[in-house]
């Protein structure tokens, strides 16, 4: 199984729309999210619904913990 990364998001929906949508076209590959998902950007209560409807949907894309700066 493959990977496909996404990294950070930062309030931008459009851009995850994108690459959920392209992602789709690989169903042997999983698509792991890294980085910020909101924060700067314009629409983070967007990201957080995209992402709840990946994984209700069954496409559960992978977001690892945030790992501590400190």
């Amino acid at each position: 199984m493959g990977l496909i990364v996404v990294g950070d998001v930062h309030g931008c929906v459009e851009p995850l729309r994108l690459a959920l949508s392209w992602a789709a076209n690989f169903k042997d590959r999983r698509v792991v999210l890294v980085g910020d998902y909101i924060d700067r950007g314009p629409a983070s209560k967007e990201v957080i619904e995209t992402l709840i409807r990946e994984v209700v949907a069954g496409r559960q894309p992978h977001a690892p913990r945030r790992q501590s700066r400190d």
